[in-house]
């Protein structure tokens, strides 16, 4: 069911204009949730999911009207991600979000997330234990699998077999912090083999291509969202693909394109803290190195020493898909995460 919202330009983007696309989106879905509030016949759960908070109250106003129970899935704590990155400031409006935030973890039957540091911080707002449950994110790993990095997508973009190519695929925003991967592309200027690639969109995305200009970054090129069809492919065709976030962000996300990365069976290099659920999947499993947040220096040792090291990154490499296979097989994950929803069904 799709529903029109405001959605404003990249360079309009910020906290407010965030919060009004989400609210105009909540809102305006008010069309579909009208008649499903009210049918005789019902569903026997509510499931929300947030980021965005605001679309988890449609399904709480569910739980009250028509009495089944409603799970809250947690991928992002959206409200602590913006004050600890400086997005909003602490004030009347900040208090009144963490009241909604509070009514709905504490009213639903269960609240899931994606890391072990997310069910704790989930703990720290007082929810019991009890209430809670992991659900990670996926991959399907019988699609992304690993394959020869001499693939039809080097070929379209005119990389040669023998350059070694650094991905970045994902979302160019503010928590990401981004600009690490042209300072590292700029420190790495004469090493004539080594090629940055940066895919996806974002509120970020022009001044990263502004910087990469001015500073003649021929070594870094930028693509758009790639069409699902076309992931393995791309995947498959970096030598290593970078996991980069801020300091502040690396407790409270789990970026869920590290999923199809270890899927791919390609080594990651991640800027987190080794006590971070993504500093323990790297290190404890060793899928590839880390590094400080926000640390260009780090990070251009890191790619140095991975692309002189043919044997570490197929070890790691190797790893990496051995632990999507255990750990992230979507068939796994959803079959546990039907059991828990029948089981709050029948106790309900």
């Amino acid at each position: 069911m799709r529903v029109p919202c405001y959605i404003p330009k990249a360079a309009r983007l910020n906290a407010r204009t965030r919060i009004l696309m989400e609210s105009t989106f909540s809102l305006l879905s008010l069309f579909w949730w009208i008649p499903i509030l009210f049918r005789r016949s019902k569903y026997d759960i509510a499931i929300a999911v947030c980021p965005p908070m605001q679309t988890a109250l449609l399904p709480w106003l569910y739980k009250l009207i028509r009495k089944v129970p409603y799970v809250f899935h947690v991928q992002d704590f959206q409200v602590d991600m913006a004050m600890e990155l400086g997005m909003i400031k602490k004030n009347l409006f900040t208090k009144s979000l963490y009241k909604i935030e509070r009514l709905l973890l504490f009213n639903a039957t269960r609240v899931t997330t994606i890391t072990e540091a997310m069910l704790n911080r989930a703990r720290l707002k007082g929810i019991p234990s009890k209430n809670l449950a992991l659900c990670p994110n996926w991959s399907n790993v019988n699609i992304i699998k690993p394959s020869s990095h001499k693939n039809s997508f080097r070929d379209e973009h005119k990389y040669s077999y023998d350059d070694f190519l650094v991905l970045y695929s994902g979302a160019m925003g503010q928590k990401q912090g981004l600009e690490i991967i042209l300072e590292a592309a700029k420190n790495m200027k004469e090493e004539k083999h080594i090629k940055f690639l940066i895919v996806g969109n974002g509120a970020a995305r022009d001044a990263l291509e502004s910087t990469a200009k001015s500073d003649q970054l021929q070594n870094v090129k930028f693509l758009d969202i790639q069409p699902f069809e076309r992931l393995p492919t791309m995947l498959s065709a970096a030598n290593i693909h970078l996991v980069v976030q801020k300091s502040k962000a690396t407790d409270l996300v789990m970026p869920s394109k590290l999923t199809n990365i270890l899927a791919s069976g390609r080594p990651a290099i991640a800027t987190a803290y080794p006590e971070s659920a993504l500093g323990i999947i790297i290190e404890k499993y060793d899928t590839g190195l880390l590094i400080e947040p926000e640390n260009s220096s780090q990070l251009t040792d890191a790619i140095l020493k991975l692309s002189k090291s043919p044997s570490d990154m197929m070890r790691k490499g190797a790893n990496a898909r051995r632990y999507a296979e255990q750990y992230l097989d979507i068939n796994k994950i959803m079959e546990e995460f039907s059991e828990m929803l029948e089981k709050v069904v029948a106790n309900n």
